[in-house]
């Protein structure tokens, strides 16, 4: 009713002017990560990208995670955050259609306020690579600045406002920072081109920063990660198994970072900790989610309630 439509403004409000507030107190502290003369501009778009078959809690988790460690710890605002799931050239086993993996990414996020799932990566017909899917979110989020409808974006009340406000009324690439988020052994693999190509690895970073989630406690590096750059492979966000070499599974990110060939884009590697032990760890994976489906398992809370819902009635996964 009125009532609550008010109270729901209200709410609204009140999240402007402190995300605002939060902008405005980075750049008055003199925060170098901060300043809007920076090649990135303050206001963060984060990107996920992955297989999502299915998504689980810890997808959601980990971007939630993401957002508070950069409006609380960065003190960037985000003002999207973007789910873009592999297409069906990548021939994975296990990988079920890219419909149904919208359609479960969709449920998943019909919640949020700033989630959203973006089609254009699991449309196309072939393998794309991390660079395309975070130049096409971009460019489309500036449309979006501009006053032009994308393809595909929840309407975030905040974004143009915190655009303009920080950026000197410039919706151009300079007001938008675009954070990839992912575990720490994607972040090895990609940092020992591991399954990526070097001229992939350049054009990624040469778009994006990453922002790499720490390991839960008590999970082993992987030895065999899936490369997010080969089409036979899977990408995740999180903590998941890129043929990384073992040798190299216990190499400190810090340490890669410093070797000639990434010491470039060092200063665009950002480390989540988890040595306060206040990031909430989750280790539900879809590989895990779907063992327990093939052994007649519950899989309530693994995954949102709708998402359960859709994979029993589809039979999605057999």
């Amino acid at each position: 009713g009125i009532g609550s439509s008010c109270v729901q403004l209200l709410v609204i409000r009140m999240s402007l002017r402190n995300r605002k507030n939060i902008c405005l107190d980075a750049m008055e502290s003199g925060n170098e990560m901060n300043v809007t003369n920076s090649a990135f501009g303050p206001v963060a778009v984060l990107v996920s990208c992955g297989s999502f078959s299915p998504v689980t809690f810890m997808h959601l988790l980990i971007m939630e995670t993401a957002r508070n460690y950069m409006e609380h710890v960065m003190k960037i605002p985000v003002v999207a955050g973007y789910f873009s799931a592999v297409s069906d050239a990548y021939k994975k086993p296990h990988l079920v259609c890219a419909d149904h993996r919208l359609a479960m990414l969709e449920l998943a996020v019909s919640d949020s306020t700033w989630l959203n799932v973006h089609r254009w990566e699991a449309r196309m017909d072939r393998a794309v690579s991390s660079y395309e899917v975070v130049c096409e979110i971009r460019d489309e989020y500036v449309e979006y600045l501009r006053a032009k409808e994308p393809r595909s974006c929840k309407a975030n009340p905040d974004a143009r406002m915190l655009a303009e406000e920080s950026c000197g009324q410039e919706s151009d690439n300079r007001c938008v920072r675009m954070m990839f988020v992912c575990g720490e052994d994607v972040a090895r693999c990609i940092l020992t081109r591991s399954g990526w190509p070097n001229a992939n690895v350049e054009r990624l970073m040469q778009n994006t920063e990453l922002l790499v989630m720490p390991r839960p406690p008590g999970i082993p590096p992987s030895e065999s990660v899936p490369s997010a750059e080969h089409p036979s492979t899977e990408r995740c966000s999180g903590p998941a198994p890129c043929s990384l070499p073992a040798s190299q599974n216990s190499t400190p990110i810090a340490d890669l970072l410093t070797e000639p060939r990434n010491v470039e884009f060092a200063h665009r590697v950002h480390l989540v900790s988890a040595d306060d032990g206040r990031i909430p760890c989750c280790n539900i994976s879809s590989s895990l989610v779907r063992h327990h489906i093939r052994t007649s398992q519950s899989i309530m809370y693994m995954t949102p309630s709708s998402v359960v819902e859709y994979i029993e009635q589809h039979l999605v996964f057999g």
